[in-house]
């Protein structure tokens, strides 16, 4: 359970970091900005600066929308593992931190982007497609580890029903 609140707390706190970044960096934004880059790190799409109001917004509804999840569980219905009725409590406890460090996870990685594409349009650092694996394999990671926990759960579950 501290872990969840932990997790929340740090979704929420980038939720607010997303937005201040903006709000702060608003004013020097040039009228249109990278949208897409090449594989080289050169910008090759562009778009008005309202685009850099999806990376707060976004956020702000992932962590609401997986906050309704997190709060409730049992209103998903396609879980990577069996649950039944004796391991409900045990997997809705895994999909509650699952939920917590996915949604950290995704909102932290539109927060990155953001301070990368502001660094970039600034002049000071330059966009690589490796920039951007730390955050998405931690996200994969953090999948992988959870549907392991829940099977754990499937697996302790039926070697207790086998006794």
């Amino acid at each position: 359970m501290f872990k969840n609140r932990t997790f929340n707390l740090l979704s929420l706190a980038c939720v607010i970091i997303n937005s201040f970044i903006i709000l702060l960096n608003w004013n020097s934004l040039p009228a249109e900005i990278p949208s897409h880059f090449s594989t080289s790190g050169a910008p090759d799409t562009f778009a008005s600066k309202w685009l850099m109001l999806l990376f707060p917004l976004l956020s702000i509804g992932i962590y609401f929308f997986t906050g309704l999840m997190i709060k409730n569980p049992s209103m998903v219905r396609n879980y990577p593992y069996h649950i039944t009725t004796e391991t409900r409590n045990a997997h809705y406890e895994v999909i509650r931190e699952m939920g917590s460090w996915i949604r950290f996870g995704i909102i932290w990685i539109f927060t990155y982007i953001e301070i990368l594409l502001i660094d970039y349009i600034t002049g000071s650092n330059k966009i690589n497609g490796l920039s951007l694996i730390f955050p998405i394999v931690l996200v994969i990671f953090v999948t992988v580890l959870i549907m392991r926990k829940g099977n754990k759960i499937n697996s302790n579950e039926s070697k207790i029903s086998r006794q």
